[in-house]
């Protein structure tokens, strides 16, 4: 059966079903979580230091970056269970999952895409300037949103083909992919698709 994905990372929102979505709130240093009917209640009660992209693992945690300059995770109940990363990181914004569960985070003042495996050890997946929004296509193509009005795509092993996909003017600086229907898409990216 065909799914109908609906892929946002707009401002930082991410979906964990169709009927939730997850947005985090920088100045009040909450996220909230809404349901299809627009309600919001807050997803979790710690203090959480400016929050701006969020995303989902198959296991339904929730990975959220923040203005401190880490990579927290959130139990789906909304447990904190505490830092994911914070080495490499530096003004982190973007985040999206692969298929096979690694977090790649837009590092946007240290210029760079870093990868984090599962267990939590990073590295340097591309190097670009100011990258915002991270998101990915069926075949598992990385599209980044940079600060310098493009969005460049990447392959599976951080190839850069060369051309990039001008954005209109006014710098959006978050990536949207909008109504996906395939019978192949992985269980998130970052949202986690439900049939």
């Amino acid at each position: 059966m065909k799914r109908l994905a609906f892929l946002l990372l707009l401002l930082g929102l991410t979906g964990a079903r169709a009927e939730t979505f997850y947005v985090p709130n920088t100045g009040e240093n909450t996220i909230s979580q809404y349901d299809d009917n627009g309600v919001a209640t807050a997803f979790t009660s710690a203090f959480v230091s400016g929050p701006i992209g969020v995303a989902l693992d198959r296991q339904g945690n929730l990975f959220v970056s923040t203005n401190g300059n880490t990579i927290e995770k959130f139990a789906p109940s909304g447990g904190d269970l505490g830092t994911f990363a914070s080495v490499g990181v530096n003004f982190p914004m973007g985040l999206a999952f692969d298929r096979t569960g690694n977090l790649y985070v837009a590092n946007f003042a240290g210029n760079t895409v870093q990868k984090f495996t599962p267990a939590g050890v990073g590295s340097v997946f591309a190097s670009i300037s100011h990258p915002t929004g991270l998101a990915f296509d069926a075949v598992g193509n990385l599209y980044v949103a940079d600060f310098g009005n493009t969005n460049a795509p990447f392959s599976p092993i951080g190839v850069y083909p060369g051309t990039s996909a001008p954005r209109p003017p006014n710098i959006p600086v978050w990536l949207t992919l909008v109504a996906l229907t395939t019978p192949t898409a992985p269980d998130n990216f970052p949202a986690r698709l439900q049939p």
